[in-house]
Formats: C-alpha cells, structure tokens, sequence
C-alpha cells in the first residue's frame, strides 16, 4: 500500500511514463519527465526516490541501495508498461 503522501506523486511519474511509453516518443515524454519527476526520480542516482534507469522488469522495492517501505518490498508488483497503466487506472488499491 502507498503511503497517502506518496500516493499522488507516484500516480503523477506513472502517468508521465504510460504517456510518453504509449506512443512511443521518448521526446514527448522528455520535458514532462523532467519538470516533474526527476527532483526525486534522476535516471542514474537515488534521491527522495529510487533512480529510474532499469525500472521495467524488476519487482517494485527492487533496486539496491535505496530504503524501500516494508510494504514496497513485499508487494508483487512487476515494473512494465502495463502495470504503469493499471496503477495509473487505480487498480493496485489504496
């Protein structure tokens, strides 16, 4: 479960992503990924959040060197395009 002050920025990375990922137009995404993301979310180093390179395809609360929630690393979420959108959708629940 998110945290409810974590929850909106992580919907708000996860819509800039399918967004961008749906068409696929790095380009597209570029600016709003970088207005909006990258203060917590840089590609290669781990800030407020964990970096973002490599997102796709490790369990959520998977990257190393980053202090996960309890709840993060025990949930079975898989990063990839179609998990970004049901999060987006608000499937994954509060």
């Amino acid at each position: 479960m998110i945290s409810h002050i974590a929850k909106p920025f992580a919907i708000a990375l996860i819509a800039v992503a399918a967004a961008a990922n749906a068409a696929g137009d790095a380009q597209r995404g570029q600016e709003p990924y970088e207005s909006r993301c990258t203060a917590c979310h840089p590609v290669d180093e781990n800030r407020v959040g964990p970096a973002h390179r490599g997102v796709f395809g490790p369990p959520a609360g998977g990257a190393a060197n980053y202090g996960y929630l309890d709840a993060v690393r025990a949930s079975v979420v898989v990063w990839s395009g179609k998990s970004h959108s049901r999060a987006e959708d608000g499937l994954f629940g509060d």
